[in-house]
């Protein structure tokens, strides 16, 4: 009995190792792949047009693919909203302004294998982003806008210009509304955000009407995008508006007429008084009282009592310090650094560092230049409009001013009137976003009708401040511009 089972056992073994001769058929699996795409900028009810290239390793089944274009329209991903069948993309865009994901898929329906891209889509409206342009065209106001798909609306000019008042100095943008402030009886107006249709008078958005309409500066007060509301400046008094309300509070108390130029510095908003020559602050986040700002030393000048007036002061060496130019009443001018600190304790400290007299010819054309600007990512350097050139001055180091671009071969007898970069807030003296895009607005001297110009123009890097080139030009758009100012921002 042993002896069979262990025949049967050898036998089980040799029937193991024997080599398999069965015939098997081998198919390569079909793996398809979509090339990624730039992000896509399209306007409302435009037509979206996509291609995207894709790849299979059996490209024999090219024509057997089939294809879907689609989007989440909610958060919770659960369901789609289908966008098109075919392998290309066009799609009438009737979607809210905002931003969207877009996928797109390619199926072989034979192996069950698919690739898959995404999208990056964003939906503007007509005048929900852009470049405003404000001044004036034949001598009547005129708003125009060039928005971010490029497309050129004239607002109002002519009979529809003068309805909306006279003198223009400003346009900014509210939490819902668009500022055109003018110097005239009436202050200028507001508009509706969506529609650019006039929705108040200037005197309208103040529960005290001021008794002086004299418009300087807006702006919005963010901090670490917490919007906590905006500001205006009317003749040297600021009246705030706290957000989600409808009109601006009555004005800071104190003894102040404050420079049309702000900053922020943590949770408190740093303004000059030229009418006592110092640095005041408040604290947006909690009281709105005005304060001195705590003084480290007082030399080589006294923060609370400089004895001179400011032209233009803003953040600068990335946003660590104030930098500016002021002046005497002699009409010299000096240029200004302080180091600023802050200690959740004690708040802002204000360390002053140099005030030294700029020399003559430093600064050709700079009291009488109708745009300032700075550009601080990296660094303090001014740059303003003189003639037709663009001029920059260091801040920092002192140096006389150059030209860093000119205008005369493309603009011939023309001038430029405004230059303006993307900011945290509103004003000309905070951190920009975008330091490397600039706007630009010219005008042809004695030309009539409109005969201002925008140009975008390019730096060659941060904190560099070389203009690389003029990336495009949208001819005979405007007036002549005294505001411009970049919706949506």
């Amino acid at each position: 009995m042993r002896k069979i089972c262990f025949c049967i056992i050898l036998c089980s073994l040799f029937t193991a190792c024997m080599k398999d001769k069965g015939i098997y058929l081998y198919k390569d699996i079909n793996e398809i792949t979509i090339d990624t795409i730039s992000d896509q900028l399209i306007q409302l009810f435009d037509t979206l047009r996509l291609s995207m290239k894709v790849s299979q390793t059996m490209p024999e089944d090219a024509g057997e693919l089939e294809y879907l274009w689609y989007y989440y329209p909610d958060s919770k991903g659960s369901e789609i909203d289908t966008l098109g069948i075919e392998k290309d993309l066009n799609y009438r865009v009737e979607l809210y302004p905002d931003n969207y994901v877009f996928y797109m898929e390619a199926k072989d329906p034979i192996s069950g294998r698919w690739g898959k891209q995404t999208v990056k889509v964003k939906v503007t409206g007509q005048y929900s982003e852009g470049i405003m342009m404000l001044g004036t065209t034949d001598g009547a106001l005129s708003l125009s806008m060039v928005n971010s798909v490029g497309n050129v609306y004239e607002l109002y000019g002519g009979v529809s210009g003068q309805q909306l008042g006279e003198y223009p100095v400003l346009v900014s943008e509210g939490p819902s509304e668009v500022f055109l402030f003018c110097k005239d009886n009436r202050g200028g107006v507001t508009l509706n955000s969506a529609s650019m249709l006039k929705e108040r008078f200037y005197s309208e958005i103040f529960y005290d009407r001021p008794d002086i309409i004299n418009p300087q500066a807006h702006g919005k007060i963010i901090r670490v995008n917490i919007s906590y509301g905006d500001f205006i400046i009317n003749d040297g008094r600021c009246y705030i508006r706290r957000e989600g309300e409808a009109q601006f509070s009555p004005p800071l108390l104190g003894d102040y007429y404050f420079s049309p130029y702000t900053s922020i510095f943590h949770e408190r908003m740093v303004l000059y008084d030229n009418a006592n020559m110092r640095f005041l602050s408040f604290d947006f986040g909690f009281e709105w009282d005005i304060k001195e700002l705590n003084v480290k030393k007082t030399e080589p000048w006294d923060p609370n009592n400089l004895g001179l007036e400011a032209v233009w002061w803003g953040k600068g060496n990335n946003g660590s310090c104030i930098t500016g130019i002021f002046k005497n009443k002699q009409g010299k001018l000096f240029r200004l650094i302080a180091d600023m600190e802050y200690t959740w304790m004690d708040g802002i400290f204000i360390s002053p560092n140099l005030l030294e007299e700029i020399p003559e010819g430093y600064l050709p054309g700079f009291l009488k230049s109708p745009s300032r600007e700075i550009y601080n990512i990296n660094n303090s350097v001014l740059f303003y409009a003189k003639d037709n050139q663009i001029w920059a001055y260091d801040i920092m180091a002192g140096t006389s001013a150059t030209v860093a671009y000119d205008f005369n071969k493309l603009v011939p007898n023309g001038k430029v009137n405004n230059i303006y970069s993307k900011h945290v807030t509103g004003g000309s003296s905070d951190i920009v976003n975008d330091g490397r895009t600039w706007y630009v607005t010219t005008s042809t001297v004695g030309q009539m009708g409109k005969n201002g110009n925008l140009h975008i123009i390019k730096f060659k890097d941060y904190g560099d401040p070389r203009i690389d080139k003029i990336e495009k030009t949208y001819k005979n758009v405007c007036g002549e511009t005294v505001s411009i100012f970049y919706k949506g921002d």
